[in-house]
């Protein structure tokens, strides 16, 4: 025992060298980094102590007025034939932030007004270990987003991983080297493992490159239309609710198979009985007083008819029960109707 506590004891002391060893490293290196930085730009320094301090502690490059010039060349390069003809973002003035929360958390961030129309960008003076070329140019990708895709979007439980996602995906496609691309959303992972990114290539391919340019660019509602479906093949299906009311309001033959496929399109998707359609009683539409009336025997054929449809219908199924755009949500709507008022059987009667 007194050889091992002996051997711990040394071990002990080389791993404390050790750290000594790496902090002199470390303390060294920031010294030549501050240095670098106060030759570069001698004004950081006096202005922006902290965040200047904050860059050379963890060794970011400055971001550059030619950072920003170039960001918005390579975005307008590699994206431009799908860009409006007046595109807001082309009226951004690009600028270089010290703000605090930019420079030790999101980098970059683009406001946007009320119509979705981007008005501001703001690029952290320092990133950090990310390259600000790439920071730039993944913002000038959400600068350029079109307001369609934006909602087209919104409502998803996901939409943070689809939006930042994707932009990613488009500026890892930009001029650079790979190691200098690599950032957290090439790392965070949805529940199935795929990464951001990969489920962002994945769209791609499932619906073509210049159908993904035209929906994330120029919000043409055919693509947008196709890409939303495919969204739903990728990231989740969530029931929504609000479909309730476009049962209420569709044509007489087509008003019971659409409300019982809204139950049912919640069965298949969360395996249980919708909440109450937003204080609604299912009256006007169904024969019960309550969806809590329907019975397990009914439930599993509502279930059932949910899946036949689902998969004779395709895409249009999910993306017309589930929580999507508005827009595309109505034009699934419409084109399944008829679908589903030929061959869905009703099941709820009213009889106990």
């Amino acid at each position: 025992m007194g050889r091992l506590a002996s051997g711990a004891v040394v071990a002990g002391g080389y791993a404390a060298h050790a750290l000594a060893a790496m902090a002199k490293l470390w303390v060294g290196a920031m010294a030549v980094s501050a240095g670098y930085r106060a030759l570069r730009n001698p004004t950081d320094y006096l202005f922006h102590p902290v965040a200047t301090t904050i860059g050379a502690a963890t060794f970011g490059a400055r971001t550059t007025q030619h950072n920003l010039d170039q960001g918005r060349a390579q975005v307008q390069a590699a994206y431009g034939d799908h860009f409006p003809a007046h595109a807001a973002c082309n009226q951004v003035t690009p600028e270089i932030s010290w703000n605090l929360a930019h420079i030790a958390g999101n980098y970059g961030e683009v406001g946007r007004n009320h119509r979705m129309q981007p008005e501001q960008m703001h690029i952290a003076a320092y990133t950090s270990l990310a390259d600000p070329q790439h920071v730039v140019n993944h913002e000038f990708i959400h600068c350029h987003t079109h307001p369609n895709f934006l909602r087209a979007i919104e409502k998803s439980p996901d939409a943070v991983k689809i939006d930042e996602g994707i932009t990613e995906h488009l500026a890892d496609q930009l001029p650079g080297h790979w190691a200098t691309k690599l950032g957290v959303y090439d790392l965070s992972r949805l529940p199935d493992g795929k990464t951001w990114t990969q489920a962002a290539a994945e769209l791609e391919q499932a619906v073509g490159r210049e159908v993904l340019h035209a929906a994330v660019f120029s919000g043409a509602p055919d693509a947008v239309y196709q890409v939303s479906q495919a969204m739903l093949q990728i990231w989740s299906k969530v029931p929504d609710p609000d479909v309730w009311m476009s049962a209420m309001s569709a044509p007489s033959k087509a008003r019971q198979p659409l409300a019982e496929a809204v139950i049912g399109a919640s069965l298949l998707y969360q395996d249980r009985l919708p909440e109450p359609m937003l204080g609604y009683p299912p009256r006007p539409v169904l024969p019960i007083a309550r969806v809590d009336d329907i019975g397990p025997a009914d439930a599993a054929r509502l279930r059932e008819q949910a899946q036949q449809a689902r998969e004779r219908i395709g895409p249009r199924f999910d993306l017309a029960f589930c929580q999507a755009g508005k827009a595309q949500q109505r034009r699934a709507l419409m084109d399944i109707q008829d679908d589903l008022a030929r061959h869905w059987k009703p099941v709820l009667t009213g009889k106990a």
